[in-house]
């Protein structure tokens, strides 16, 4: 028997919640533009949602569906940090090297972190949730970037190259690990996508830190 979601005290960010809730469910894109109108009917609440056609698709919410959307921005917004924290790391390594291929290739690495969180900030706030807006130093830290509190003297490109490596590899995992959870088909879609980046500028990293660490 499906448990009705009780409506006391229920704001409306969570309404809209809600109605996405039931959008990832049915398959329907986020991107819809009249994608809510709730109804609350004798302690029921039924979400409305138009299709591309024009057609209302009512339907009753589970407590389960809730409390995977609530799932769902957790997933999310730990992936934002990460991206985040590279976007920091690269772009402190980016300062510290004196080579411009490296240089070059750190900058357009944090360019990447940068636009995977805004995308995943982006289905965050579609989802109802508080998308994490900022890494920290000691997130970044705990996830690989052991120097990048401030430049350091003397760090040569391989040492430079064995951080972002290590910093690329705590992505990989944080990605994989995503990907074990349950994720509508169009979320997990966008992470997919952003972890085979993830993989291939891993690749590229470690290529780079093997070919220096030969000519050493």
């Amino acid at each position: 028997m499906r448990k009705n979601v009780s409506t006391s005290g229920t704001r409306f960010n969570h309404l809209y919640r809600f109605s996405a809730c039931a959008a990832l469910r049915q398959g329907l894109s986020l991107s819809i533009e009249a994608l809510i109108l709730a109804k609350i009917t004798t302690g029921t609440l039924l979400a409305t949602l138009t299709d591309a056609e024009g057609h209302p698709s009512p339907s009753a919410l589970t407590l389960k569906e809730i409390h995977m959307a609530d799932h769902v921005v957790k997933v999310l917004n730990n992936l934002i940090e990460t991206s985040k924290n590279g976007e920091k790391g690269f772009l402190a390594a980016a300062e510290d090297t004196k080579t411009a291929e490296l240089k070059m290739l750190f900058e357009s690495r944090a360019r990447d972190c940068a636009a995977g969180a805004a995308e995943l900030q982006t289905v965050v706030s579609q989802l109802g949730g508080k998308p994490e807006d900022s890494g920290t130093v000691a997130g970044a830290i705990h996830r690989g970037w052991t120097n990048l509190k401030a430049a350091v003297a003397g760090r040569d490109d391989l040492a430079i190259l064995e951080e972002c490596e290590r910093g690329e590899d705590v992505a990989k995992a944080q990605y994989s690990d995503a990907l074990k959870e349950a994720l509508p088909e169009n979320i997990r879609a966008i992470v997919e996508r952003q972890y085979q980046g993830v993989l291939r500028n891993h690749d590229q990293v470690r290529d780079l830190r093997n070919r220096y660490k030969a000519m050493k």
